[in-house]
């Protein structure tokens, strides 16, 4: 451990390293946080879409509610069960 520190961080850690709960993740040139940044800004552009998808599903659900009498009916149950699954499969996939 001390000799990845030294190669990568030169005398900075030098007054840590002897702690017994210090701990080194080395660095392999950028690329676990290339792929974490990536893998987040995947997540954020399909979360972004989503919820766009959500509510553009919920507008045409109310503009068709406001034009007809038969859609009325079904429409705040059709909302509901949607907002429901949407929300339930945010927690689901959060927690995985």
């Amino acid at each position: 451990m001390e000799e990845y520190a030294r190669n990568d961080t030169g005398y900075l850690l030098d007054e840590w390293i002897n702690e017994k709960s210090s701990m080194y993740v080395p660095e392999s040139d950028g690329f676990w946080r290339t792929n974490v940044f990536l893998s987040l800004c995947l997540l954020a552009i399909g979360f972004v879409i989503f919820i766009a998808v959500l509510a553009w599903f919920i507008v045409k659900v109310i503009a068709a509610k406001s034009t007809s009498k038969t859609i009325d009916a079904h429409s705040t149950y059709l909302l509901t069960t949607v907002i429901v699954q949407a929300e339930s499969f945010i927690f689901v996939s959060a927690f995985r």
